[in-house]
Protein backbone atom coordinates (compact mmCIF):
# COMPACT_ATOMS: atom_id res chain seq x y z
CA UNK A 1 0.00 0.00 0.00
CA UNK A 2 1.52 2.80 -1.08
CA UNK A 3 2.45 5.51 1.75
CA UNK A 4 -0.23 8.36 2.03
CA UNK A 5 0.85 11.87 0.72
CA UNK A 6 0.83 15.04 2.96
CA UNK A 7 -1.95 17.11 2.22
CA UNK A 8 -1.78 20.52 1.15
CA UNK A 9 -0.23 23.14 3.55
CA UNK A 10 -3.48 25.46 3.24
CA UNK A 11 -5.75 22.59 4.30
CA UNK A 12 -4.62 22.71 7.88
CA UNK A 13 -3.96 26.76 7.47
CA UNK A 14 -7.14 27.22 10.20
CA UNK A 15 -5.62 24.70 13.05
CA UNK A 16 -3.71 25.58 15.79
CA UNK A 17 -0.14 24.36 15.50
CA UNK A 18 1.83 22.86 18.49
CA UNK A 19 3.78 24.97 20.46
CA UNK A 20 7.63 24.85 19.08
CA UNK A 21 10.10 22.99 21.85
CA UNK A 22 12.88 24.79 23.13
CA UNK A 23 16.23 23.42 21.22
CA UNK A 24 19.83 23.00 23.07
CA UNK A 25 21.85 24.24 20.08
CA UNK A 26 19.52 24.23 16.83
CA UNK A 27 20.83 24.22 13.71
CA UNK A 28 23.03 27.61 12.71
CA UNK A 29 25.84 28.61 10.40
CA UNK A 30 29.25 27.63 11.85
CA UNK A 31 30.51 31.37 11.82
CA UNK A 32 27.88 31.98 14.14
CA UNK A 33 28.61 28.98 16.74
CA UNK A 34 31.92 29.68 16.50
CA UNK A 35 32.00 32.88 17.23
CA UNK A 36 29.78 33.20 19.92
CA UNK A 37 31.57 30.38 21.58
CA UNK A 38 35.00 32.73 21.75
CA UNK A 39 32.88 35.95 22.64
CA UNK A 40 31.39 33.85 25.58
CA UNK A 41 35.35 32.41 25.77
CA UNK A 42 36.26 36.26 26.34
CA UNK A 43 33.85 37.30 28.66
CA UNK A 44 34.70 34.41 30.92
CA UNK A 45 38.54 35.88 30.42
CA UNK A 46 37.81 39.00 31.66
CA UNK A 47 36.13 38.78 35.21
CA UNK A 48 39.26 35.92 35.71
CA UNK A 49 41.37 38.50 35.13
CA UNK A 50 40.20 41.12 37.03
CA UNK A 51 39.15 38.84 39.80
CA UNK A 52 42.79 36.99 39.73
CA UNK A 53 43.76 37.74 42.87
CA UNK A 54 40.57 36.20 44.68
CA UNK A 55 40.31 33.32 42.82
CA UNK A 56 43.76 31.83 42.69
CA UNK A 57 42.21 28.16 43.25
CA UNK A 58 39.04 28.58 41.02
CA UNK A 59 40.54 29.96 37.93
CA UNK A 60 38.46 27.68 35.92
CA UNK A 61 35.38 29.23 37.80
CA UNK A 62 34.07 31.92 34.74
CA UNK A 63 35.33 29.45 32.01
CA UNK A 64 33.17 26.90 33.30
CA UNK A 65 30.35 28.88 32.04
CA UNK A 66 31.88 29.87 28.71
CA UNK A 67 31.80 26.07 28.04
CA UNK A 68 28.59 25.38 29.05
CA UNK A 69 27.38 27.94 27.04
CA UNK A 70 29.63 27.16 23.46
CA UNK A 71 28.12 23.61 24.49
CA UNK A 72 24.62 24.98 24.75
CA UNK A 73 25.34 27.41 21.57
CA UNK A 74 27.41 25.65 18.91
CA UNK A 75 27.32 21.96 20.27
CA UNK A 76 30.44 19.80 20.87
CA UNK A 77 33.42 21.04 18.51
CA UNK A 78 32.98 24.75 20.10
CA UNK A 79 32.79 23.92 23.10
CA UNK A 80 35.68 21.93 23.32
CA UNK A 81 37.56 24.72 21.30
CA UNK A 82 36.48 27.03 23.78
CA UNK A 83 37.87 24.27 26.74
CA UNK A 84 41.32 24.22 25.12
CA UNK A 85 40.99 27.72 24.85
CA UNK A 86 40.30 28.11 28.49
CA UNK A 87 43.45 25.62 29.52
CA UNK A 88 45.75 27.39 27.65
CA UNK A 89 44.49 30.79 28.90
CA UNK A 90 45.22 29.73 32.73
CA UNK A 91 48.38 27.92 31.81
CA UNK A 92 49.85 31.19 30.48
CA UNK A 93 47.91 34.21 32.64
CA UNK A 94 47.12 32.22 35.98
CA UNK A 95 49.47 29.69 36.38
CA UNK A 96 52.92 30.34 38.22
CA UNK A 97 55.66 31.25 36.12
CA UNK A 98 53.41 33.54 34.64
CA UNK A 99 53.49 34.63 30.88
CA UNK A 100 54.98 31.15 30.07
CA UNK A 101 53.65 27.90 28.76
CA UNK A 102 54.49 25.02 30.96
CA UNK A 103 53.33 23.02 33.82
CA UNK A 104 55.83 23.07 36.85
CA UNK A 105 53.59 20.53 39.34
CA UNK A 106 51.42 17.32 39.16
CA UNK A 107 48.52 19.44 40.77
CA UNK A 108 48.40 21.94 38.26
CA UNK A 109 48.28 19.01 35.44
CA UNK A 110 45.88 17.15 37.57
CA UNK A 111 43.59 20.58 37.74
CA UNK A 112 44.11 21.06 34.00
CA UNK A 113 43.33 17.65 33.33
CA UNK A 114 40.13 17.36 35.41
CA UNK A 115 38.79 20.42 33.97
CA UNK A 116 39.59 19.59 30.28
CA UNK A 117 37.83 16.11 31.16
CA UNK A 118 34.89 17.36 33.06
CA UNK A 119 34.37 20.02 29.52
CA UNK A 120 34.77 16.89 27.57
CA UNK A 121 32.34 14.85 28.99
CA UNK A 122 29.69 18.06 29.95
CA UNK A 123 30.12 18.80 26.11
CA UNK A 124 29.43 15.38 25.02
CA UNK A 125 26.48 15.02 27.25
CA UNK A 126 25.55 18.52 25.70
CA UNK A 127 25.75 17.17 22.27
CA UNK A 128 24.07 14.02 22.68
CA UNK A 129 21.67 15.68 24.63
CA UNK A 130 20.91 18.19 21.41
CA UNK A 131 20.99 15.00 18.90
CA UNK A 132 18.40 13.39 20.71
CA UNK A 133 16.18 16.12 21.08
CA UNK A 134 16.75 16.97 17.57
CA UNK A 135 15.59 13.30 16.89
CA UNK A 136 12.43 13.69 18.74
CA UNK A 137 11.36 16.76 17.38
CA UNK A 138 12.09 15.09 13.73
CA UNK A 139 9.74 12.10 15.54
CA UNK A 140 7.45 14.31 16.90
CA UNK A 141 7.40 16.22 13.21
CA UNK A 142 6.36 13.29 11.38
CA UNK A 143 4.23 11.78 14.05
CA UNK A 144 2.09 15.84 13.93
CA UNK A 145 2.25 15.03 10.33
CA UNK A 146 1.26 11.60 10.58
CA UNK A 147 -1.68 13.02 12.55
CA UNK A 148 -3.37 15.33 10.40
CA UNK A 149 -3.10 13.08 7.68
CA UNK A 150 -4.97 10.09 10.09
CA UNK A 151 -7.62 13.17 10.93
CA UNK A 152 -7.87 13.57 6.88
CA UNK A 153 -8.10 10.02 6.11
CA UNK A 154 -10.50 10.05 8.93
CA UNK A 155 -12.82 13.11 7.66
CA UNK A 156 -12.54 11.47 3.91
CA UNK A 157 -13.74 8.02 5.77
CA UNK A 158 -16.46 9.58 7.64
CA UNK A 159 -17.45 11.46 3.98
CA UNK A 160 -17.38 8.26 2.27
CA UNK A 161 -19.22 6.51 4.83
CA UNK A 162 -22.16 9.13 4.78
CA UNK A 163 -21.71 8.68 0.52
CA UNK A 164 -22.25 5.01 0.91
CA UNK A 165 -25.14 5.06 3.48
CA UNK A 166 -26.73 7.80 1.43
CA UNK A 167 -26.03 5.49 -1.44
CA UNK A 168 -26.87 2.59 0.45
CA UNK A 169 -30.57 4.26 0.96
CA UNK A 170 -30.80 4.93 -2.49
CA UNK A 171 -29.98 1.09 -3.89
CA UNK A 172 -32.99 0.34 -0.93
CA UNK A 173 -35.64 2.81 -2.92
CA UNK A 174 -34.53 1.47 -6.11
CA UNK A 175 -34.83 -1.50 -5.10
CA UNK A 176 -38.16 -0.79 -3.72
CA UNK A 177 -39.22 0.68 -6.74
CA UNK A 178 -37.72 -2.84 -8.96
CA UNK A 179 -39.85 -4.65 -6.74
CA UNK A 180 -42.67 -2.56 -7.11
CA UNK A 181 -42.16 -2.73 -11.18
CA UNK A 182 -41.81 -6.26 -11.77
CA UNK A 183 -44.65 -6.72 -9.54
CA UNK A 184 -46.69 -4.51 -11.61
CA UNK A 185 -45.21 -6.09 -14.83
CA UNK A 186 -46.28 -9.09 -13.94
CA UNK A 187 -49.47 -8.27 -12.98
CA UNK A 188 -49.73 -6.05 -16.39
CA UNK A 189 -48.64 -9.83 -17.91
CA UNK A 190 -50.80 -11.53 -16.04
CA UNK A 191 -53.40 -9.11 -17.21
CA UNK A 192 -52.38 -9.03 -20.98
CA UNK A 193 -52.29 -12.90 -21.36
CA UNK A 194 -55.50 -13.11 -19.19
CA UNK A 195 -56.72 -10.85 -22.22
CA UNK A 196 -55.35 -12.56 -25.11
CA UNK A 197 -56.96 -15.71 -23.76
CA UNK A 198 -60.28 -14.34 -23.87
CA UNK A 199 -59.59 -12.75 -27.31
CA UNK A 200 -58.54 -15.63 -28.67
CA UNK A 201 -61.17 -17.66 -27.09
CA UNK A 202 -64.10 -15.02 -28.79
CA UNK A 203 -61.91 -15.57 -31.92
CA UNK A 204 -62.15 -19.22 -31.56
CA UNK A 205 -65.66 -19.17 -31.11
CA UNK A 206 -66.34 -17.07 -34.31
CA UNK A 207 -68.01 -18.86 -37.37
CA UNK A 208 -66.26 -16.09 -39.73
CA UNK A 209 -63.10 -17.47 -41.28
CA UNK A 210 -60.63 -15.07 -39.22
CA UNK A 211 -56.92 -14.78 -39.93
CA UNK A 212 -54.05 -12.58 -38.11
CA UNK A 213 -50.95 -11.13 -39.78
CA UNK A 214 -48.15 -9.72 -38.46
CA UNK A 215 -46.69 -6.34 -40.21
CA UNK A 216 -44.87 -8.17 -42.91
CA UNK A 217 -48.57 -10.16 -43.85
CA UNK A 218 -47.15 -13.32 -42.46
CA UNK A 219 -50.01 -15.63 -41.07
CA UNK A 220 -50.01 -15.86 -36.94
CA UNK A 221 -53.40 -17.14 -36.15
CA UNK A 222 -56.23 -19.09 -37.56
CA UNK A 223 -59.64 -19.69 -35.66
CA UNK A 224 -61.00 -23.12 -36.20
CA UNK A 225 -62.97 -21.79 -39.13
CA UNK A 226 -60.18 -20.97 -41.21
CA UNK A 227 -58.76 -24.02 -40.27
CA UNK A 228 -61.56 -25.37 -41.90
CA UNK A 229 -61.67 -23.72 -44.83
CA UNK A 230 -57.94 -24.32 -45.44
CA UNK A 231 -58.64 -27.84 -45.37
CA UNK A 232 -61.58 -27.42 -47.66
CA UNK A 233 -59.43 -26.30 -49.94
CA UNK A 234 -56.45 -28.87 -49.51
CA UNK A 235 -54.26 -26.93 -47.58
CA UNK A 236 -52.15 -27.80 -44.42
CA UNK A 237 -53.16 -24.84 -42.10
CA UNK A 238 -49.93 -25.73 -39.81
CA UNK A 239 -47.40 -25.28 -42.84
CA UNK A 240 -49.03 -21.56 -43.51
CA UNK A 241 -48.59 -20.58 -40.00
CA UNK A 242 -45.26 -17.65 -40.57
CA UNK A 243 -45.81 -17.61 -44.29
CA UNK A 244 -46.77 -14.89 -46.13
CA UNK A 245 -50.34 -14.80 -47.24
CA UNK A 246 -48.92 -13.26 -50.87
CA UNK A 247 -46.40 -16.05 -51.13
CA UNK A 248 -49.13 -18.71 -49.92
CA UNK A 249 -51.76 -17.54 -52.42
CA UNK A 250 -50.05 -15.63 -55.11
CA UNK A 251 -53.84 -15.57 -57.22
CA UNK A 252 -55.01 -12.97 -54.49
CA UNK A 253 -52.04 -10.34 -55.47
CA UNK A 254 -54.58 -7.81 -57.78
CA UNK A 255 -57.70 -9.25 -56.35
CA UNK A 256 -60.29 -6.53 -54.71
CA UNK A 257 -59.16 -8.46 -51.25
CA UNK A 258 -55.53 -7.82 -51.91
CA UNK A 259 -55.95 -4.25 -52.52
CA UNK A 260 -58.34 -3.29 -49.74
CA UNK A 261 -56.70 -5.05 -46.95
CA UNK A 262 -53.38 -3.46 -48.06
CA UNK A 263 -55.30 0.30 -47.84
CA UNK A 264 -56.60 -1.15 -44.88
CA UNK A 265 -53.64 -1.62 -43.08
CA UNK A 266 -51.99 1.67 -44.78
CA UNK A 267 -54.62 4.10 -43.76
CA UNK A 268 -55.22 2.41 -40.46
CA UNK A 269 -58.75 1.98 -40.96
CA UNK A 270 -61.43 -0.55 -41.17
CA UNK A 271 -62.35 -1.87 -44.43
CA UNK A 272 -65.39 -3.93 -45.18
CA UNK A 273 -66.25 -5.52 -48.97
CA UNK A 274 -67.83 -8.27 -50.42
CA UNK A 275 -65.73 -10.53 -53.16
CA UNK A 276 -66.59 -13.44 -55.20
CA UNK A 277 -63.92 -16.04 -54.59
CA UNK A 278 -63.82 -18.54 -57.68
CA UNK A 279 -62.01 -21.16 -55.57
CA UNK A 280 -63.95 -22.47 -53.83
CA UNK A 281 -66.57 -20.43 -56.03
CA UNK A 282 -68.57 -18.75 -52.84
CA UNK A 283 -69.34 -15.26 -52.06
CA UNK A 284 -67.54 -13.89 -48.80
CA UNK A 285 -68.35 -10.07 -46.90
CA UNK A 286 -64.65 -9.66 -45.22
CA UNK A 287 -63.85 -6.95 -43.32
CA UNK A 288 -59.65 -5.80 -42.63
CA UNK A 289 -59.18 -4.62 -38.87
CA UNK A 290 -55.39 -2.86 -38.51
CA UNK A 291 -53.94 -4.16 -35.24
CA UNK A 292 -50.58 -3.15 -33.00
CA UNK A 293 -47.96 -4.79 -35.50
CA UNK A 294 -50.23 -6.21 -38.33
CA UNK A 295 -54.15 -7.04 -39.06
CA UNK A 296 -57.27 -9.19 -38.49
CA UNK A 297 -59.31 -10.46 -41.41
CA UNK A 298 -62.94 -11.71 -40.73
CA UNK A 299 -64.76 -13.25 -43.60
CA UNK A 300 -68.09 -14.63 -43.58
CA UNK A 301 -69.83 -16.99 -46.42
CA UNK A 302 -72.70 -15.13 -47.56
CA UNK A 303 -73.40 -17.41 -50.98
CA UNK A 304 -76.85 -18.15 -49.39
CA UNK A 305 -77.67 -14.56 -49.11
CA UNK A 306 -76.37 -13.20 -52.51
CA UNK A 307 -78.43 -16.03 -54.16
CA UNK A 308 -81.07 -15.06 -52.28
CA UNK A 309 -80.89 -11.08 -53.43
CA UNK A 310 -80.03 -12.86 -56.62
CA UNK A 311 -83.47 -15.01 -57.02
CA UNK A 312 -85.24 -12.14 -55.50
CA UNK A 313 -84.11 -10.28 -58.25
CA UNK A 314 -84.52 -12.17 -61.12
CA UNK A 315 -88.62 -12.66 -59.46
CA UNK A 316 -88.66 -8.87 -59.91
CA UNK A 317 -87.38 -8.23 -63.26
CA UNK A 318 -90.10 -11.55 -64.17
CA UNK A 319 -93.13 -9.57 -62.61
CA UNK A 320 -91.75 -6.31 -64.20
CA UNK A 321 -91.93 -8.54 -67.75
CA UNK A 322 -95.46 -9.86 -67.23
CA UNK A 323 -96.91 -6.67 -65.65
CA UNK A 324 -95.83 -4.53 -69.28
CA UNK A 325 -96.91 -7.72 -71.42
Amino acid sequence: MAAPQPPPPDEYAHRQSPPATPRLHPSRPWPARYGVSAAAWLVALLPTIALAPYIQRANFVFFWIAVLFAAWYGGLVPALAAALASVLAVNYLFVPPLHEWGLRSASDVLTLAIFVGASMTVAALTAALGRAERRAQRRAGELSLLARQLEEHALDLGRQTEEAQALAQELELSNAQLEETAVEAVEARHAAETERARLQSVLDGLPDVTFGYDAKWRFTYMNPSARAFLRATGRDPDALMGRCVWDAFPQFIGTKFHVETLRAVAECRVAEFEEWLEDPGRWYDNRVIPVAGGALTFSRDVTARKRAEQGERLLAEAGALLTSS
